[in-house]
């Protein structure tokens, strides 16, 4: 083959070459053109996800209803409207560690993103309340220890009370704006929390006229609870990956009556998830 014939046949080699290579080329420089659009457009958010988090919780325990829900009690031992009265303790703040895990589904309308989603967090946050006789002696009638015409005086009266919020569900809407990686959003909803409250009551007593003998009074109440409030917060969901995200998140929920005490639970979380 002569040098002339060689240059021909690869000047034909290369010219097929090329007519087969510049097509596919030209194809893979629109589709590489196109892909920072698709980046910028970031994920879908729509689908089934699941996942856990743990957090810190401060608890707003009020028991100063819990005077009422005794005295019932209390008239067991001591007539109607001559119960003992209690200076009830202040409420207070109680402070978890809380953890949990949530799942949900989310549907995308565009930048919009709405659901809904369940949660349950184990948090097991007590307060204890301490409830004072405002004087040292109180009188009042006892028929069932000193007789129909007989009274005690009591002294040293004390109501001790624990209140435990032992854990919750939370059952809620969610609306989010789709920012590309990120996606910010708002919850409300319904909660149900369980926990228990205990008492117990105690007076040392003397008979009227004398303390040579001592009966001293005793009660102890102990109660499950179950209760319905309200839910809500708002925090920011980011995509790491296709199937995996990360959350940070704020939720409050609020039990108007929680056994006798009013209740309120914030909770700053941060979780895990896989989306579907």
């Amino acid at each position: 083959m002569t040098a002339r014939s060689t240059i021909s046949l690869c000047s034909a080699v290369l010219a097929v070459a090329f007519a087969v290579v510049a097509p596919a080329s030209a194809a893979d420089m629109s589709l590489r053109g196109s892909m920072p659009t698709v980046e910028a457009a970031g994920p879908n958010w729509g689908g089934v996800y699941v996942g856990g988090f743990y957090g810190y919780s401060s608890g707003s325990l009020n028991p100063t209803t819990v005077i009422a829900a005794h005295t019932a009690a209390y008239s067991g031992m001591i007539p109607a409207n001559t119960y003992l009265p209690l200076n009830p303790a202040p409420g207070g703040a109680a402070n978890r560690g809380a953890f949990g895990l949530f799942a949900g589904y989310q549907a995308q309308f565009e930048d919009a993103v709405v659901g809904v989603e369940m949660d349950y967090t184990r948090l097991g946050m007590d307060r204890f309340g301490n409830f004072l006789a405002p004087n040292a002696t109180q009188v009042v009638a006892v028929p069932s220890q000193a007789g129909p015409a007989g009274s005690y005086d009591f002294t040293n009266q004390r109501l001790q009370t624990r209140l435990r919020v032992s854990d919750y569900m939370t059952f809620r809407l969610r609306a989010g704006w789709d920012m590309g990686y990120f996606l910010p959003f708002l919850t409300a909803g319904l909660a149900v929390g369980r926990g228990a409250e205990n008492g117990v009551y105690t007076a040392d007593t003397c008979a009227t006229g004398g303390c040579g003998a001592t009966t001293p009074v005793r009660y102890e109440y102990h109660k499950s609870v179950t209760s319905a409030g309200l839910a809500y917060g708002a925090g920011v969901d980011m995509r790491l990956a296709q199937y995996f995200l990360l959350r940070a998140e704020y939720q409050g929920v609020t039990f108007a009556r929680f056994g006798s005490a009013n209740v309120t639970v914030h909770t700053v979380r941060a979780g895990v998830g896989i989306k579907y």
